[in-house]
């Protein structure tokens, strides 16, 4: 018996800030988790228009201050790594097309409520094994979303 399949909603502008963690890590740690991501990307700079004071950490007591967030992303790398993370988990990237943040959310409902779960026990594997996976349709004008890779328990 499988365990209940989670959600993450992420809203992010797809940039890192300096994190410790590789894409490699990252790419890891959602192959060994039962987790379907679903980005919202946003870009920073419209954000920013609307607060012009708004800063990022991180933040020294000692020294009082705030690093600035740079202003103007690659959007084209941005995306592409939010949707290489989708893409890994199962999941989508949710755009509003300019209606806002309901629209995504009820793209993401509508999603959620069509999909099937197909299961399977692995015949050998030693856990934490990483597997590739495929799957194919006969009928070609189905949509199939799934994850690539998962990690053996």
């Amino acid at each position: 018996e499988g365990t209940p399949r989670s959600v993450l909603i992420l809203l992010s502008d797809g940039v890192d800030f300096g994190s410790p963690v590789t894409e490699t890590q990252l790419s890891r740690a959602v192959e060994a988790a039962n987790v379907g991501i679903y980005p919202i990307p946003f870009v920073p700079s419209t954000f920013a228009a609307a607060a012009p004071g708004f800063r990022v950490g991180p933040f020294s007591r000692s020294g009082g201050t705030y690093q600035r967030a740079p202003s103007a992303p690659d959007t084209l790398a941005a995306r592409s790594f939010l949707t290489r993370l989708a893409d890994a988990s199962g999941g989508l990237v949710l755009t509003s097309a300019g209606h806002g943040l309901a629209e995504a959310l009820d793209r993401m409902l509508e999603e959620l409520g069509a999909q099937y779960v197909v299961g399977f026990s692995p015949s050998s594997g030693a856990p934490g094994r990483s597997h590739k996976l495929e799957v194919r349709l006969k009928d070609r004008r189905l949509k199939l979303r799934y994850r690539e890779r998962y990690r053996s328990r």
